[in-house]
């Protein structure tokens, strides 16, 4: 190939693989901008019956929740809680909520009930001079402009544009009959639902198929984050799946409101949340008529410190909150929920969450769980909702702020721009200047000689997974042994620089001489007597003692090794009984990534013996139990809109440590 192919190959691809990564990044901004006009979510996404079951809520609770579509603070009021604090940053997903609670407030069951759940304009316009009365004043001056936005509420937010095009495909290949079936069953049950189902099946399916194919594109436009999407691993099958549980375990129009009110615009008296039950309401506008909602405009964190919270929960509720922040966020928020958890009961508060992954998050693996389940979707559970769209369904004791995930230090990494720029010269000319090594080690010492002084704060601009796996390893397990395998500089000891005088040894280990140098820099810098600098091959078994580490990180560091699987295997052969193990690299995304750009980014990698292989992330995942495991993707300084994916993942090996 002449080198003018390879040129002309390499800048297609590069614009390619910008423009892909621009039109994700535009989905995510769609998410904000949808926040700063109205709300994204017209009504709650969470099935209330299955949480209500499995985060233990009843009579009694001070609730601390967030808002979204406000419909299970209205139903867990039929449980009869002190008080539900509920909590969104986005002030238009509170609009929605304090109208809610007003015309529950203000008008009778039937006139609740037409406006709800028949979306009865005239009967909302009649009695709006009565119903802005129980709003707050931000509220009040925005309905008062905003009103129409009831005219047709359930299709309002930005939800509403995947909720016509889904139902618009259907009817497009002939499913009306189907939905029309399912709607007049007279003694609807599952089993006559699936038989009907069956008929229509393959049109079903093939929609689905066409849904799949532009999903990671237009995820946003139903308020999920790419962050949130990639974390499924079987999302290939999502809406396929997803189709197939909905038609053949739910009653779509019998007892699942969450998709009824979509397909037959609005709710029925036996379709609807149990607030606008007829049993329930008086209940419900009482307990509503005392207060025992607040609405608090506010990150969740920073709002349950407000004056404005009520604190002294006994449940909070985060629905999938977490999925859509990093680890940092994770360990912060838990850290300001510790603090305002009820101190007046026998028993911890609890702490319940939903997920689109199957696992918890690993900064959270040393928690009291309750529940720690997949939600069956393919084979229904006890946990199976009529939602559908969640896989992992989760209830843990809320931690005292001795025992919260741990606050770890943000370093700084000061460096100037020509600094910065000179690394990058030498990392795009290493190629070359390397091209005389004889061996891994000679090769390693001759890359980083020049860069080992600025390795550092240079890298903390593309090695974003360093980052991500020291917050999500579990240091409140209170580990006494920690080893940094490939730990080059140490430079991941600076986020846990106050803790690393409380450990027995720290021990770092790495083959490239000029790094550790500048480790042995930094424990001289710091004083840490207890950090010990090992010189030598990781896939050596025999330089340390198998078992005798509660904590080993290895940062992209397997990629770089040949033997990569006997490097790792001696990495876990290190990690203690009930120890961690906490990994992050490059890597490939077969899932998500054309094979031309797993190719791409493989061979542009290859220059510097970095070998990306998502194979590296299959084999650590298979060692022990998994606590956490993400793809990401991040940017790299001076080449603007490129990312490449990269992996954290946390594991834990299971077993008795010896007396």
């Amino acid at each position: 190939i002449s080198k003018a192919t390879v040129s002309v190959l390499y800048w297609f691809s590069y614009t390619i693989s910008c423009l892909l990564t621009y039109l994700k990044r535009t989905m995510d901004r769609i998410i904000e901008l949808a926040m700063s006009q109205s709300w994204i979510y017209n009504q709650s996404w969470e099935d209330p019956t299955v949480d209500i079951k499995h985060f233990k809520i009843g009579k009694g609770d001070r609730i601390c929740m967030l808002t979204t579509g406000g419909d299970n603070v209205l139903d867990y009021l039929v449980e009869d809680p002190e008080y539900i604090d509920s909590f969104d940053m986005n002030e238009h997903q509170n609009y929605l909520l304090d109208m809610k609670l007003a015309l529950v407030k203000a008008l009778d069951y039937e006139d609740c009930f037409a406006v709800l759940a028949r979306q009865d304009y005239d009967v909302f316009l009649k009695n709006y001079s009565a119903i802005r009365k129980h709003l707050t004043d931000e509220s009040r001056a925005w309905w008062d402009a905003n009103k129409a936005n009831l005219k047709n509420w359930h299709l309002s937010g930005s939800c509403k544009y995947a909720a016509k095009t889904a139902v618009a495909i259907l009817y497009m290949l002939g499913c009306k009959n189907m939905l029309d079936e399912f709607q007049k069953m007279k003694n609807p049950t599952i089993e006559e639902q699936r038989k009907i189902y069956s008929k229509y099946r393959s049109r079903v399916q093939f929609a689905a198929g066409l849904g799949q194919s532009a999903i990671s594109a237009l995820i946003g436009c139903v308020g999920v984050p790419q962050r949130q999407y990639r974390m499924y691993d079987s999302k290939e099958n999502f809406l396929p799946d997803l189709l197939d549980y909905l038609c053949n375990d739910t009653l779509l129009f019998h007892e699942n409101y969450f998709y009824s009110s979509y397909l037959a615009d609005g709710w029925t008296e036996e379709c609807c949340p149990r607030y606008l039950k007829k049993e329930h309401f008086q209940q419900v506008k009482q307990r509503a008529l005392e207060g025992r909602v607040k609405i608090i405009t506010s990150t969740l964190a920073e709002g349950v410190v407000s004056p404005a919270a009520r604190g002294n929960y006994t449940r909070f509720v985060l629905l999938d909150h977490q999925d859509w922040l990093p680890e940092e966020l994770i360990v912060k928020t838990w850290n300001t929920l510790a603090k305002v958890g009820a101190k007046d009961t026998k028993e911890r508060p609890l702490v319940g969450w939903r997920s689109f992954g199957y696992l918890p998050f690993g900064c959270l693996s040393n928690l009291k769980y309750h529940v720690k389940a997949q939600i069956g979707r393919k084979e229904p559970n006890e946990f199976s909702d009529r939602v559908g769209m969640y896989n992992g369904l989760f209830c843990a004791e809320l931690p005292t702020v001795e025992e919260a995930p741990v606050l770890l230090n943000e370093p700084s990494w000061k460096m100037s721009f020509w600094r910065k720029l000179k690394t990058f010269a030498d990392m795009t000319l290493a190629p070359v200047t390397t091209v005389l090594s004889r061996s891994h080690s000679d090769f390693l010492d001759s890359f980083y000689a020049k860069q080992a002084e600025n390795y550092d704060a240079y890298r903390a601009h593309m090695l974003h997974g360093k980052r991500d796996a020291m917050w999500s390893t579990p240091w409140n397990s209170k580990p006494k042994r920690v080893l940094l395998f490939g730990g080059g500089t140490g430079d991941a000891l600076e986020y846990i620089r106050d803790q690393v005088k409380d450990f027995e040894e720290v021990v770092v280990l790495d083959l490239c001489g000029p790094l550790l140098k500048e480790a042995e820099k930094r424990a001289s810098k710091y004083g840490w007597k207890n950090v010990k600098i090992v010189q030598g091959d990781a896939t050596d078994p025999e330089l340390l003692t198998a078992g005798s580490f509660d904590v080993v990180i290895s940062t992209y560091v397997f990629t770089m090794i040949p033997d990569w699987k006997k490097a790792m295997d001696v990495a876990w052969s290190y990690v203690a009984p009930n120890g961690y193990l906490s990994v992050a690299d490059f890597t490939t995304n077969p899932k998500d990534q054309s094979r031309f750009f797993s190719f791409f980014w493989r061979t542009c990698f290859s220059f510097d013996h970095v070998n990306l292989n998502s194979a590296h992330h299959e084999h650590i995942r298979s060692l022990g139990t998994p606590c956490a495991f993400r793809i990401e993707e991040g940017d790299f300084p001076f080449i603007p809109m490129l990312t490449c994916p990269y992996y954290y993942a946390v594991q834990q090996k299971c077993g008795k440590k010896d007396d």
